[in-house]
């Protein structure tokens, strides 16, 4: 499947910096590009890079209002795609998207349908989503918006509908699901000088505003990668993730009381860090941290007991059938779970040691290498799809004492 690596007994001891948050950056180079200021940023991953390089693409409709065609290829990332369609259709642009990996099959018609109601022309194959062309100009009005089925259809046309010429409104449809996501895209408006009204039924966005370039402040470490080296520090030692925001809005914040409620002992002294023990089952409800659920797994696969994880069922339609791949992960190590609709159990304790793979995603990679060295003797083949969010993970781990080879 890609590069292999071989995971032994480790102690991990120190201190890393995880990449800034993923979810910030996006809406950081969104805003920043429509305000006319176009940012770069240091340390950046395959999705953001995907970000960047389509926005880059954009830029003359920005600021030009150009029409000439474009085809931007936004990689594997679903962020990157629900982002930028509902803008570039507010913008006339001419475009066509394509992607890679699963992408195509992920949840696209809803948002689709909302944008086609109100004059933007977008088609797409039969057989799935990409390659989607835009066509026409999105106009204002009232969008019916699903919330329970991905919070970034909710973000895509907040950031989008400021542009219009015309007020407009989103009426969300069913609970919002991953609401903390929803969150960080107001504070990034916000602070875009954008105006936002929050309505019993959903967001009222007044017409013609302009952005102003978001502040730097607000980029800020991302608590999904954190979330593995606190995990790391609970099974292994005393890890601490010096650059990450105990104030953030970021809905993997979580982490932290999840960690609290196995018994793991948490301090946020100079960042935050989590040191080893004896960790219990517990139960939680995953709807508005779904990034959480593979790492979380893994430490749970050590929990001697049941754990409940609800929610799970969205889990399916992420960068590899999630839940699929945590049951078979387990599997492989001789942890026994069960999955009754939206509802998995795992029944941790005492794993074996085993040879990993990495669907091909990059939290299931991190996950299977938190088992691996804990266990020790143990492989893990795909080992580079961590580079979508976290390219230096294995780096880092080693920087703390993780025994990690390339076969």
């Amino acid at each position: 499947m890609g590069e292999v690596m071989r995971l032994e007994r480790s102690v991990l001891r120190g201190s890393v910096r995880v990449p800034y948050s993923k979810s910030v950056a996006h809406r950081f180079l969104i805003a920043s590009a429509l305000a006319g200021q176009p940012a770069e940023l240091p340390y950046i991953n395959k999705d953001v890079s995907a970000t960047a390089r389509c926005l880059e693409q954009l830029s003359e409709n920005i600021a030009r209002d150009k029409s000439a065609h474009k085809t931007l290829n936004v990689g594997e990332s679903g962020s990157t795609l629900r982002f930028l369609l509902p803008i570039a259709a507010a913008l006339g642009a001419k475009v066509t998207f394509e992607g890679e990996g699963r992408l195509a099959k992920r949840p696209m018609k809803e948002l689709i349908d909302a944008l086609n109601a109100h004059g933007a022309q977008i088609t797409a194959p039969a057989d799935g989503w990409l390659p989607l062309e835009v066509r026409g100009r999105l106009s204002g009005g009232v969008f019916k918006v699903p919330a329970d089925v991905s919070s970034q259809f909710i973000s895509g046309m907040l950031m989008a509908l400021p542009l219009l010429g015309e007020d407009s409104e989103i009426h969300l449809v069913g609970k919002t699901v991953s609401q903390g996501y929803v969150d960080l895209t107001l504070d990034m408006l916000k602070n875009s000088g954008i105006m936002v009204k929050k309505l019993n039924t959903g967001y009222f966005l007044p017409s013609k505003q302009r952005y102003v370039a978001p502040d730097a402040d607000m980029l800020e470490g991302d608590w999904s990668s954190a979330a593995a080296m606190l995990i790391a520090g609970a099974l292994m030692g005393d890890v601490r993730v010096d650059n990450v925001n105990m104030r953030s809005v970021q809905g993997d914040k979580v982490v932290v009381e999840l960690l609290k409620s196995a018994g793991a002992k948490v301090y946020s002294k100079d960042g935050v860090g989590c040191v080893q023990g004896e960790l219990d089952p517990i139960e939680f409800d995953a709807k508005d941290c779904p990034d959480l659920v593979p790492a979380l797994s893994a430490a749970l696969a050590f929990a001697k007991g049941k754990s409940t994880v609800y929610g799970v069922s969205r889990l399916r339609d992420k960068e590899s059938d999630r839940l699929a791949a945590v049951v078979d992960m387990l599997s492989r190590c001789d942890i026994s779970t069960q999955v009754d609709g939206d509802r998995l159990v795992i029944f941790g304790g005492d794993p074996h040691s085993a040879n990993f793979v990495s669907y091909g995603d990059h939290r299931m990679a991190m996950s299977a290498a938190l088992i691996g060295l804990k266990l020790g003797g143990c492989t893990l083949d795909g080992a580079d799809c961590v580079g979508k969010s976290y390219p230096n993970f294995f780096e880092d781990l080693r920087s703390v004492g993780a025994d990690i080879e390339r076969d």
